[in-house]
């Protein structure tokens, strides 16, 4: 009779087994690249507006954009450009006569960079040269919650890396409002790309460089305040996570040397850019152990991998004024420590 009772009991909760996986199963699909292109609509008139050489304005992290943009290209760049939004000005115009694409993405960390990696490898367009726009804690704490058109590839790559992915990943599959989110897209397909510009959105160019929206490039910060970020303020937790925690976890640096293992077997220069932040928030967020670059020289020196710029608006001689908001520097700052390093040539 107990065995019985405790049969029924394991039946039971077997029943609840498929409605447990259906998040992970909903989120898994929806981070598919032909379904996040679905959820997009149709991107062709995208792709040859830029082919023909015209910018588009979007209001979307890029990801979709440029997992498709790279599988349309008819040969690789000379030139990889792999960050965030910090490194997203960086124009091949800059590497001339080499050729670049910028491959930044908004929030991109070591995760998108392997990726978008992974996707040049499988479809025949390997770099000679990678930029490499850095964070030192990595990966962003949150990363899971919306995988995006890059989890095969990274997934891919974690298998050429003979590594297991962190446990954190699987969490953002279960996650109920990531499938309302999915279901939002998929049903009604929210288009996010755009020929002409509209209000709230930046303009991205053929080169896959992108500029800051036309009212953020009028910005001036000659006073900033970061004390609002500590409470709160207009940054959610895990940006301020991001920006005060300068070493990674064991398995993000493990991830990071395999993908510079990578790169290097196959003969591909590396560039490690440090892109400088404004002077008062990297007082602030240097106190409260932010943008503390020591184990990234230590790292890049081991290998002999050239490191440009610095964290720090004193060394790279960045002013207020350089800057368009806490973070992020105009592109004459960029542009002028990559030629002091030799990177790129002088501009004419």
């Amino acid at each position: 009779m107990r065995n019985s009772g405790a049969i029924r009991l394991i039946l039971r909760i077997a029943c609840f087994l498929p409605l447990a996986a259906a998040p992970a199963l909903t989120n898994w699909i929806c981070a598919q690249p032909p379904v996040q292109r679905r959820m997009l609509g149709d991107l062709n008139p995208i792709f040859d507006a830029l082919a023909s050489g015209k910018p588009i304005w979007t209001n979307d992290d890029m990801r979709v954009l440029k997992e498709g943009w790279i599988a349309r290209m008819p040969a690789g760049k000379d030139v990889l450009i792999l960050g965030s939004s910090r490194g997203m000005e960086i124009a091949d115009a800059w590497f001339q006569p080499r050729s670049a694409f910028n491959a930044s993405v908004l929030t991109g960390d070591i995760l998108d960079m392997i990726s978008i990696f992974e996707e040049c490898v499988e479809t025949a367009q390997i770099p000679r040269e990678v930029v490499l726009e850095l964070n030192p804690s990595l990966m962003r704490d949150v990363k899971s919650d919306d995988p995006g058109p890059f989890a095969p590839y990274f997934r891919r790559a974690l298998e050429r890396y003979r590594l297991l992915p962190s446990l954190r990943f699987f969490a953002g599959y279960y996650s109920f409002k990531q499938v309302r989110r999915n279901a939002e897209r998929f049903l009604i397909p929210g288009q996010r790309y755009w020929t002409e510009r509209i209000p709230n959105s930046y303009p991205v160019l053929p080169d896959g460089s992108a500029r800051p929206t036309p009212e953020k490039a009028m910005a001036t910060l000659e006073t900033f305040d970061p004390t609002p970020v500590s409470k709160g303020g207009h940054l959610a937790n895990e940006i301020y996570h991001w920006r005060t925690t300068s070493q990674p976890g064991e398995w993000e640096l493990n991830l990071f040397r395999r993908f510079l293992d990578d790169l290097q077997t196959r003969a591909i220069r590396i560039t490690v850019l440090l892109a400088p932040v404004h002077p008062v928030a990297y007082d602030y967020y240097a106190k409260r152990g932010g943008y503390d670059e020591t184990w990234i020289r230590r790292e890049m020196a081991s290998r002999k991998i050239l490191v440009v710029g610095s964290y720090s608006p004193a060394i790279t001689r960045a002013a207020r004024s350089d800057f368009y908001d806490d973070v992020h520097p105009r592109a004459h700052v960029v542009r002028r420590l990559l030629t002091e390093a030799g990177v790129i040539g002088p501009e004419r």
